[in-house]
């Protein structure tokens, strides 16, 4: 489930432009092999993502999917083991395996996409987790003290800790601290430090609030704290209310500027008083608001929302928490769910929690699936379900949501800080829905002062109002109405009843039987008429005698309590999956409803997972579970018990993983393949590595190093493509060992690729160039058991690699093997080499089918480097020989119909300025750097950003526009700043029509040396090149001028030529520096291009 939004956006442009028009995949423009090629550019321009894994290794994603692994420091000899689908890329070092096999680690914290979400939401790549003790214990906190580098926080709510830890090195000891160090036998579990998304005038009256105003009650004396985007205390509506305001987590900003809007609108549907608007007053308008600010924007990191918990209920006394927010449920307790729970009990609180917005069965968000939170769905005005309204039930069967409001076009305060106009703005969400429900606790709580957040929940759930024909899974007890609830008489003693899971098979089931009591606290005797319906989602009811009571009257003397039980026999035979239900008990005309959920389970199987290393020893293991629909898991093996046990369904699953030794290493380790694991009974998974033989690939070079293995397999029956490999990086001769445990019949989906790199090493004469050796094998319908191979000196082709310098001094070179239309992306290997260099490379293709990517790094630091560029792919025949050059200016925006960067989608301008950036070889690069993006219509500035993709909402209709684009890389010796201005009219197409300006870029390519400059005083002949976003444009004037200061002042240069096709001749300053240059150019059309590039190439 990805994370849930506590607002729902309205249709918008998104990003259909800038990600389906703009960018087309990296393998979108082949180019036809030939000796000194260096092949056709590369569309696809977002720029390539690191992510900084908590070993301190990094991954970086790049364009297309892509992606490369980089080690940590000190980490030159790892393995990483990846799983990469269409939704998903996990990489897993060796050794993480072991705390991962212990359950010590979060595995989400290998998880690439996720981690690149939390990145670009906070825009930093530091590694961010939470640390929490073993049950009963406490952390040494001297042991993960802050230091260079570390951040640590207190989490008084878990008794935990929240570690930032900035940078490769210092993850890299964080790591080495909370596995080898003095802390790691005080670490329980390390969690992810994950991010939550934030998910009135006739929703109020929709609940009952008015009929307990009359009663007397408004909310007056309770707190109810609003963890949120922050509240803006200065609203009509709010002014007085906000009792206390603070900003938790890496998010210093004043809790009362809320630019997101939605702590504001949530706050005023609790408890706003309506006077900016008379008729719009929250829930509870006498109660008071505590204003935790835990979202930066519409994210909202764990540990802040931990600090603000705490904060709210410890420090504050609120009553009642609304947190409007949540992401995905994971198995199990995260730290949310356990802070709501110890939180609940320590000081009686009611934590009412968002269901989410995910709209599908069993998607309930975290942490409104913690047993004491109130999860909250949400209806519109008719009492329906709202279609985005997450439906239960919880995981292991529970009821979750357990109460609904409304949630559908909410009006409520908006936030000054925020977007718009008015005192007003309408949302939508579950997110709207929960202050409702938190209004009406507040109202509850004045009533009943001494009531706990246990029993206010309890009698909200049960006097809820269902809607006919919505199953509990969508709405649990129904709609909140708090005027039956202030007016109550008998009380159930419980919110829900929840029966553990029952698992498969159910012929063997025992009957389980819950009780459930009534309190009666008025002076005469009740007697309740009892009636237990249960259905599946679908609307199946239970089989007769599934689901019974053991009365169906019950009689509860004055102040007593009597109870119920509850049964039910998944042996009577019936439907499969999550049933859901209610007890509902009725006296006169008052009515009680107490959810019930049990999940009867589908046909699935106890799997033990064991590891054993090739000594036979027992070991750790990691494996890829994946399903015949693509589906994947990660599964484990400890070394210590030989388990944990996993629960599959029946079928047919395909298994990759690795058997490690026990201390972790790789000596006696393994990665295996297991094409056909049938579960159709209890049984073992056993990733048996002693079968497992060594890969051995000799070359030429006698002197040659290995330097990495790459095993890439594709399961190729799958819908959803899944590709598992494993990244062996080795500093010595220990070989990677690999085995097929099963028949090659059952491998018959199975396709796999073994890319091999050596190098010269220390042995390597320095003064010869330095080489390096691309080899690939494909292997069909089966996975290899070791590998022996001698390549001969005639099945390669050879690649003379001319690499320029940027400025960076030294940088990476490195190759992807592209072997598969189908494979999940490319697996960049790279070397470190200095700047300029020339090399030799050598290819093998052990298929014809293959294409080899190539790409540059500038810079040391995997995770910041100046610049990057990628090729196109190319294939190298054996025989032959080749020649490219890299890193070679002039660095200058490209255009085509194949590389579009400016148009129009609807009323939407989508720019793409990572568009713009190509070395001399029309390579696609990225740099460091900063840039602006401004765009105005008909004179009238329309928007300003600093990202490198941007869409700017237009007027209706034809425009006349300027777009000024500026980017400045200081890092570099070339290129330094590229401002490009256009103008251009612009009419929208339809909406599903996307239309593209005409606009024009210009190239040059001069012949420059590995420093990119050429000779002073030298008369040059300079090739100049008109590229055109349509190719339909018909091209006026073309001037171009020369700058030897920076562009202080410029001198025109005489342009022979015609149709976009020109060259100048000039002859260079006696002095070293740079040329910098400036070109117009008018179409016939009238849009004009007005592009600068300073300190084009250098002169010396």
């Amino acid at each position: 489930m990805p994370p849930h939004f506590g607002q729902m956006p309205s249709a918008a442009f998104g990003a259909a432009l800038l990600t389906l028009t703009l960018a087309t995949p990296a393998t979108a423009t082949p180019a036809a092999p030939r000796p000194a090629a260096t092949g056709a550019p590369v569309a696809g321009t977002a720029p390539t993502r690191p992510v900084t894994l908590i070993t301190g290794d990094r991954v970086a994603v790049r364009p297309g999917g892509g992606i490369s692994v980089h080690p940590g420091p000190g980490r030159s000899r790892m393995t990483f083991h990846t799983q990469r689908s269409r939704d998903a890329i996990v990489v897993i070092p060796r050794d993480a395996v072991r705390p991962l096999a212990e359950g010590r680690l979060d595995e989400r914290l290998f998880h690439v996409r996720t981690l690149l979400a939390g990145n670009e939401a906070r825009r930093s790549d530091a590694v961010r987790v939470i640390v929490t003790p073993p049950a009963g214990r406490r952390l040494d906190r001297a042991a993960l003290a802050a230091r260079p580098g570390r951040a640590v926080r207190p989490l008084a709510a878990i008794g935990g800790l929240g570690v930032t830890a900035a940078g490769g090195r210092a993850a890299g000891e964080l790591w080495r601290d909370l596995t080898a160090g003095t802390a790691r036998g005080s670490v329980g579990r390390v969690w992810l430090d994950g991010l939550r998304r934030v998910s009135l005038d006739h929703s109020v009256p929709q609940t009952g609030a008015p009929a307990a105003w009359r009663a007397g009650f408004d909310g007056a004396g309770v707190r109810v704290a609003v963890l949120d985007t922050g509240v803006d205390a200065t609203h009509p509506d709010l002014a007085g209310r906000v009792v206390a305001a603070r900003s938790f987590g890496t998010d210093t900003g004043d809790p009362a500027v809320d630019t997101e809007g939605h702590g504001t609108h949530v706050a005023a549907t609790v408890a706003g008083s309506g006077a900016a608007g008379g008729s719009r007053r929250g829930m509870a308008p006498g109660a008071r608001i505590v204003n935790g600010r835990v979202c930066d924007g519409s994210y909202c990191e764990d540990s802040a929302i931990l600090e603000g918990m705490h904060w709210a209920v410890a420090e504050q006394g609120a009553r009642v928490v609304n947190l409007s927010l949540g992401a995905d449920d994971l198995p199990g307790t995260d730290p949310l769910e356990q802070a709501v729970n110890e939180l609940t009990a320590r000081h009686g609180a009611l934590f009412v929690v968002a269901a989410g917005n995910s709209g599908g069965l069993g998607m309930v968000g975290s942490p409104s699936t913690a047993d004491s939170a109130l999860s909250v769905a949400a209806v519109d005005r008719a009492g329906d379900v709202a279609r985005f309204s997450a439906k239960g039930l919880r995981e292991d069967g529970a009821v979750k949501p357990e109460i609904a409001a409304p949630g559908v076009e909410i009006n409520a305060a908006r936030s000054g800080h925020s977007p718009g106009s008015g005192p007003y703005v309408s949302m939508s969400g579950t997110s709207m829905a929960t202050p409702h429900v938190s209004g009406a606790a507040a109202l509850l709580a004045q009533q009943h002062p001494d009531w706990t957040g246990a029993q206010l929940k309890t009698a909200l759930v049960s006097h809820a109002r269902p809607t006919d024909g919505v199953p509990v899974h969508a709405q649990g007890a129904g709609q909140v109405d708090v005027a039956r609830a202030i007016g109550a008489g008998v009380q159930p003693l419980a919110p829900s009843v929840n029966f553990p899971r029952q698992e498969w098979p159910h012929d063997d089931d025992r009957p389980v039987g819950a009780p459930l009591a009534y309190r009666n606290p008025g002076p005469a005797p009740v007697t309740l008429a009892l009636r237990l319906d249960m259905a599946t989602a679908d609307g199946r009811a239970a089989s007769p005698g599934m689901f019974t009571l053991s009365t169906d009257r019950l009689t509860i003397a004055p102040g007593a309590t009597a109870e119920v039980a509850v049964r039910a026999d998944t042996r009577i035979d019936g439907a499969l999956g999550d049933f859901a239900g209610a007890v509902t008990a009725t006296a006169g005309d008052s009515t009680l409803r107490t959810p019930v959920g049990l999940q009867r389970d589908s046909e699935r199987y106890d799997i033990r997972v064991t590891a054993v290393d090739r000594t036979g020893r027992p070991g750790n293991g990691v494996a890829f579970v994946t399903d015949a629909q693509g589906g994947t898991r990660l599964v484990v093996a400890r070394a210590a018990d030989q388990g944990p046990t996993t629960r599959l369904a029946k079928g047919t699953y395909t298994v990759l993983g690795a058997s490690v030794s026990a201390a972790g290493d790789d000596d006696s380790g393994a990665w295996l393949a297991i094409p056909a694991f049938t579960v159709a009974r209890a049984g073992v998974l056993a990733l048996d590595a002693r079968p497992a033989r060594p890969i051995d690939v000799r070359v030429p070079h006698a002197d040659s190093e290995p330097a990495t293995l790459y095993l890439d397999t594709l399961l190729t029956d799958r819908p959803n493509p899944v590709s598992i490999s494993t990244l062996y990086v080795s500093a010595d001769d220990t070989p990677m060992y690999t085995a097929q445990l099963g028949p090659d019949r059952d491998a018959r989906a199975l396709r796999s690729m073994l890319h091999v790199e050596r190098a010269s090493g220390e042995a390597h004469d320095r003064r010869a160039r330095p080489y390096r050796y691309h080899l690939a094998w494909q292997f069909d319908r089966r996975f290899p058991t070791g590998f022996d191979r001698d390549v001969a000196g005639a099945e390669l082709a050879v690649l003379t690699t001319d690499v320029a310098d940027l400025g960076a001094g030294s940088g990476y070179r490195g190759v992807a093997a592209e072997w598969s239309a189908d494979q999940g992306g490319l697996m960049f290997i790279g070397s470190r080499a200095p700047r300029p260099v020339m090399l030799t490379e050598y290819f093998y293709s052990g298929t014809p089918r293959l294409r080899w990517h190539g790409a540059t790094w500038e810079g040391d630091d995997p995770g910041d480097f100046l610049a990057e560029y990628q090729g196109a792919p190319l294939r190298y025949r054996a025989g032959r020989s080749y020649f490219e050059q890299w890193n070679r200016g002039v660095l200058a925006p490209a255009l085509g119909p194949d590389q579009p960067a400016v148009g129009q989608l609807g009323n939407v301008m989508g720019v793409n300025a990572g568009a713009l950036h190509f070395d001399g070889a029309r390579r696609v690069g990225t740099t460091r750097g900063t840039g602006t993006i401004t765009l105005r219509r008909d004179g009238r500035l329309i928007g300003e950003s600093t990202d490198s993709m941007v869409e700017f909402p237009v007027p209706p209709g034809a425009g006349r526009y300027q777009l000024d684009v500026t980017a400045r890389r200081p890092d570099l010796t070339i290129g330094t700043e590229t401002r490009l201005r256009w103008t251009y009219a612009l009419a929208p197409g339809g909406d599903d029509e996307p239309v593209f300006a005409p606009v024009t870029a210009v190239r040059y390519a001069p012949a420059l040396d590995s420093a990119n400059s050429t000779a002073a005083g030298r008369t040059i002949t300079v090739p100049v090149r008109v590229e055109k976003q349509l190719a339909a444009t018909r091209l006026g004037a073309v001037t171009v001028q020369l700058s030897y200061d920076d562009g202080r002042t410029w001198t025109d240069v005489e342009l022979t030529g015609r149709n976009g096709r020109y060259s100048y001749t000039t002859t260079n300053p006696a002095a070293a520096g740079f040329a910098s240059l400036r070109a117009t150019v008018a179409d016939r059309a009238g849009n004009t291009t007005e592009q600068t590039i300073l300190r084009a190439y250098r002169i010396r």
